[in-house]
């Protein structure tokens, strides 16, 4: 079952791992478990998931973060904008003003968050590499939002695929990023 899966992943002596789903909660339950139970749970097994993935609307701030306070989740991070998210997969940016509308998104909702004590955080693919308009999606997102409120879980295996140097996007973004993801 569940716990027994989480009881070997701390068998293998990982302590931290990274939820998802906190933004689709809606009957208090979360991998099957009301979530003061899952708090017990992962408390029990000495494991802690310092951040979760929510999905690319994050429409559900609000109930978002109460969960993810009520498990300790200090950071809620956009999995993929929907903004990239076609039919078949994910899709490029289309224009500078779907990136303006996308940032002013994003800073909306690291307010709001934030005003539930809550870290907001943004994860990369490798579209977000794939230049328009002469600008690169990723860097122009990072200029136009709070540095303070919109923060970065570094995707290392997608800046791979695009091309890009991973070690300078860490010096480049050095303090904004909060988490990375290793592949």
């Amino acid at each position: 079952g569940a716990r027994g899966t989480r009881a070997a992943v701390a068998e293998l002596g990982l302590a931290h791992g990274e939820a998802f789903g906190m933004d689709a909660i809606t009957d208090g339950r979360l991998f099957g478990l009301p979530l003061a139970q899952l708090k017990i749970t992962l408390t029990d097994l000495g494991l802690t998931a310092p951040t979760s993935h929510i999905g690319g609307a994050f429409t559900s701030n609000a109930a978002a973060a109460e969960a993810a306070n009520a498990l300790g989740i200090g950071a809620l991070i956009v999995a993929l904008p929907s903004e990239f998210s076609g039919e078949r997969g994910m899709v490029a940016a289309q224009s500078i003003e779907q990136l303006d509308r996308l940032a002013e998104r994003l800073n909306a909702a690291a307010r709001e968050l934030a005003a539930h004590g809550v870290q907001f955080g943004y994860h990369n693919h490798h579209v977000e590499f794939l230049e328009v308009d002469g600008q690169v999606p990723f860097d122009y997102l990072m200029q136009n939002t709070d540095p303070d409120l919109v923060k970065i879980e570094l995707d290392l295996g997608w800046l791979a695929i695009a091309g890009v140097d991973a070690h300078e996007y860490l010096l480049r973004y050095q303090g904004r990023v909060i988490a990375c993801h290793l592949k």
